[in-house]
């Protein structure tokens, strides 16, 4: 309790000596007045450097503004114009916040005089340099008329086929005979075994005719075909060809994992079921899963074939 009203005390009488001297520092660098101060500029007789006074309770004298303006601040009023301040200043001087500026001629108006705002300025002319061994340009020159379509080639061929007893029979022996010339002519191209589909080769038939034929033993009839065998139905072809035997590889790929699928799953299910009956039908169960996996290789073999 003791060392608590010790501080205490202590605490009062810093901050009581803090305050004055903030007291006395703030009475020092301002007066307690709020007078205007004024400051008279004088410059000697012989010289050149102002002097300033200030009417003040001490009545002052200071060579610069910079001292006085850090003491007494927006306080200060100067008081200039009596007799003595042209002959100071000199003719060519004014007196502005305390101190000598000069008087540029031309710049200080004391009559004013109304007159209209000057016309702009006409854009002077641009010039240009004419050649006298220039030639006019060329006229453009006009566009092309387009190129007509380029009609594509076509390569035509007659097929006779054999005789047959009715007509329908004579057409299906004359497109039969045109697909087999078509695989003959690609060759190099296509195997002997390979068929066209039905569409493509009766897209490349232009005309059909049927004629008949009398013989002894009745009418018999022959289809000629008028075909279309140009290279771009030529390139038809073989592009369907091509494109068989990709979906044909793409079968044996997927077959081939399908049975691989199958063998896995034989195995694993004969694996449980033995483990389940504890090995009692194991025999049967080897039947069983090796003739499910049989099964399942013949059945995607005639699927893919």
């Amino acid at each position: 309790m003791k060392r608590f009203v010790f501080w205490f005390i202590a605490a009062l009488v810093a901050f009581s000596v803090l305050r004055h001297h903030r007291k006395h520092e703030q009475a020092f660098r301002e007066p307690a007045h709020s007078q205007p101060v004024v400051i008279h500029r004088v410059v000697p007789h012989g010289t050149r450097q102002p002097v300033y006074y200030v009417e003040d309770d001490k009545g002052s004298t200071y060579t610069s503004l910079g001292p006085i303006q850090n003491r007494y601040g927006d306080r200060i009023v100067f008081a200039f114009g009596d007799d003595d301040d042209e002959q100071d200043l000199g003719s060519g001087r004014v007196a502005a916040d305390g101190l000598p500026v000069p008087i540029v001629p031309g710049s200080r108006v004391t009559e004013a005089r109304p007159e209209p705002p000057k016309p702009p300025r006409a854009p002077k002319p641009v010039k240009v340099k004419v050649s006298r061994h220039s030639t006019p340009p060329k006229p453009p020159t006009p566009p092309r008329p387009p190129a007509p379509p380029i009609e594509a080639v076509t390569e035509t061929q007659t097929i006779t086929g054999r005789l047959s007893a009715t007509e329908d029979r004579a057409r299906k022996d004359a497109e039969t005979l045109f697909a087999r010339m078509l695989v003959e002519k690609l060759g190099p191209e296509l195997p002997g075994d390979w068929t066209p589909p039905k569409n493509l080769v009766r897209k490349m038939i232009l005309e059909t005719s049927v004629k008949p034929h009398d013989r002894d033993y009745g009418t018999v009839y022959d289809a000629t075909l008028k075909v279309d065998v140009s290279p771009a139905r030529r390139a038809e072809v073989v592009a369907a060809y091509h494109h068989q035997q990709v979906l044909k590889r793409l079968g044996v790929l997927g077959g081939g994992l399908l049975f691989v699928l199958t063998c896995l799953g034989a195995v694993s299910s004969y694996i449980r079921t033995d483990e389940a009956t504890k090995g009692y039908y194991t025999n049967a169960l080897r039947l069983a899963a090796a003739g499910g996996v049989g099964a399942a290789g013949w059945a995607i073999y005639h699927v893919l074939t």
